[in-house]
């Protein structure tokens, strides 16, 4: 059947006609009245109705740097123009870091830099606002004049449906407060649940999140989400923020906080991803608890309220530490013998020829009480390179300093780590 009588037969078929047999070539059924049959097929392309795409040039574009609402002392970025989010297991300090970096911006104290002092925008805050974020706020030394909380519930409306349009209270606020360009929500998952959100749902996440980057880019403030992470044994910190991908493919930029691998009493937060550059390569926090006399000095001056019994009140200052960041802190030492993957492999090397043969397992529990996770990988790489072996026994994996033989030891049952991942 040539190519005419076949779309004769696919619309006759559309129009509820059964009317070729394709293999005899008999009509079984009359062409009904007023049926023309097609002589010649449509000459008109697809994509003809379609409206013309508008373009412009790259060219027409004023190039600018990122801008950065706060800043390190060094000059680096820490909070961008548009969504930022900083996550962390829970109780990892996230709030309080950020209070200390809104109180020094409230403020203007030098630790940080900023474009003059500002005001910010608080929304849901978990800690309770009199015996928590304020005493964290004095004792920072920030302005509690300029840190602003909505009253009651006038936000509750926008905070469960975050349209564009459903935004219009915090627009209007910042269209009528222009010093204020921080504005937090605190925490993500709390906002979600309210909307009855899964969190792992990506299209519903972006359709909370991209709202929020649009508002801080329209009206040149830092609009930071704070999250939480899940258990995750994953090396990648991106993968550990609870959720879906979108809480992170959203945000310019992503921060996670936690605590400093050689030091419990210290706090880290790094930057893990985001699409904005020149931000800073992270820092290094402590708390430091002043008296309590000081704190309702300094409340005074502010002109702040007290009731009750304050004798239980503590006031804690979060200090931004002089130390680098754990992985600056390893480059630094260089490869000399003051590298501390130097110093890791050193001391596994001593264990095995102690005792001839330490599991795996139990040779990173050793190591990771006094080093990193990172420098213990990098550790096991010194350790090859020096003629080290991981070989299996059974069900176990063990570091030896034995080499195998050229068959491999398997007579004896042995493989190496790298005999097993090729004939994987």
């Amino acid at each position: 059947m040539n190519t005419t009588a076949c779309l004769d037969l696919m619309d006759l078929e559309s129009n509820g006609h059964m009317g070729l047999d394709a293999g005899s070539g008999i009509q079984s059924s009359p062409i009904p009245a007023g049926y023309t049959v097609p002589t010649e097929t449509p000459d008109k392309k697809w994509w003809s109705n379609a409206k013309e795409l508008s373009t412009h040039s790259l060219a027409e574009v004023k190039m600018r740097a990122p801008r950065y609402i706060i800043r390190d002392k060094n000059g680096d970025g820490l909070l961008p123009e548009g969504l930022c989010v900083i996550s962390g297991d829970p109780k990892a300090s996230k709030s309080t870091i950020l209070r200390a970096f809104l109180s020094i911006f409230t403020s203007g104290q030098d630790q940080l830099q900023a474009e003059g002092l500002g005001e910010c925008l608080v929304l849901k805050f978990e800690d309770d606002e009199g015996s928590i974020q304020l005493p964290d706020v004095i004792a920072n030394g920030g302005n509690p004049w300029r840190f602003r909380i909505p009253d009651s519930n006038c936000f509750k409306c926008s905070l469960k449906n975050m349209r564009q349009e459903a935004l219009a209270p915090i627009a209007k606020f910042l269209s009528n407060h222009p010093r204020c360009k921080v504005v937090v929500i605190d925490v993500l998952s709390s906002i979600l649940a309210e909307m009855g959100i899964n969190s792992h749902s990506a299209e519903k996440s972006r359709a909370v999140l991209e709202p929020l980057n649009k508002l801080g880019l329209e009206f040149g403030v830092s609009v930071v989400v704070l999250h939480h992470n899940h258990k995750s044994a994953s090396q990648n910190q991106l993968h550990k923020l609870a959720g879906s991908v979108q809480v992170a493919a959203s945000a310019r930029l992503v921060w996670m906080v936690e605590k400093h691998p050689e030091n419990d009493s210290l706090r880290v937060i790094k930057p893990v991803g985001g699409n904005i550059r020149g931000h800073s390569k992270g820092l290094v926090f402590a708390q430091e608890k002043i008296t309590l006399e000081e704190g309702l000095e300094i409340a005074k001056q502010f002109g702040v309220a007290t009731t009750g019994d304050l004798s239980k009140l503590e006031f804690f200052k979060t200090c931004i530490t002089d130390d680098p960041i754990p992985e600056a802190k390893e480059e630094e030492k260089g490869t000399g013998n003051g590298n501390l993957a130097d110093q890791c492999a050193a001391f596994m090397a001593s264990e095995v020829e102690v005792e001839g043969e330490v599991g795996s397992v139990e040779m990173e529990v050793m190591c990771l009480k006094k080093w990193t996770k990172g420098t213990y990988n990098r550790a096991r790489i010194l350790l090859k390179e020096r003629g080290f072996r991981t070989v299996r026994k059974g069900d176990a994996w063990f570091i030896t300093s034995a080499q195998p033989d050229q068959k491999g030891d398997s007579e004896t049952g042995i493989a190496t780590e790298g005999e097993v991942e090729s004939k994987a």
